[in-house]
């Protein structure tokens, strides 16, 4: 196998070789072959939380033209670990589902899965497992997680955080009528555990 062969060459398996051996060799950790898994917190206190955050990197969108493969994969980690930090989480992990074009050859392959590792090794987070597709283009989607303590927020656990914009019903002007529980105010809208299962904003 050439840093030229092309990925449709290989096969899922052989990726996730791959993806083992770069693992393997920068952390000494093994990858969780899978899409799913336990996570164990008994070393966590009580008093903290569980946070998770997932921003896709989409190349056609997310990646200027002289953007190297490396700094794909580092970028994707960097979205998901800068809105956790910001809002005083410590991450420790992270699942991450990749889609890749066909044609993509071994060695820029390779180079995006470094910019990954090399990023989640420089935060200590342990890269887990995760998915993996045939797409049209680069498509990154990490899934990282931390702890808060959960003395942090005074108004109780908040489950997600969504950035939304008004909505313009047609014929009509934006609105955040409360009767709607699609439409919210413009912004970042926190939504509260219980109210996320009740339909209503937090």
């Amino acid at each position: 196998m050439s840093d030229s062969t092309k990925l449709k060459e290989l096969g899922e398996k052989k990726l996730i070789r791959i993806i083992e051996d770069i693992i393997f060799q920068k952390t000494g950790n093994y990858l969780l072959k899978d899409d799913s898994f336990f996570y164990k917190v008994d070393n966590f206190s009580p008093e903290k939380v569980m946070v998770f955050n997932s921003d896709m990197f989409v190349s056609t969108t997310d990646a200027p033209k002289k953007m190297t493969f490396y700094q794909m994969g580092r970028k994707a980690i960097l979205m998901n670990i800068s809105d956790l930090v910001v809002k005083g989480v410590h991450p420790v992990g992270a699942f991450i589902s990749i889609g890749l074009p066909p044609n993509l050859d071994v060695q820029s392959f390779r180079e995006i899965i470094e910019g990954m590792v090399d990023y989640c090794r420089r935060w200590n987070i342990s890269y887990i497992g995760g998915d993996m597709n045939m797409t049209n283009e680069i498509i990154i989607n990490p899934t990282v997680f931390g702890f808060e303590d959960s003395k942090t927020e005074s108004n109780g656990l908040y489950l997600l955080q969504l950035k939304v914009h008004p909505a313009t019903p047609p014929g009509g002007v934006a609105t955040s009528s409360p009767t709607n529980k699609l439409l919210f105010p413009s912004g970042t809208q926190k939504i509260k555990i219980g109210s996320f299962f009740s339909g209503s904003p937090g």
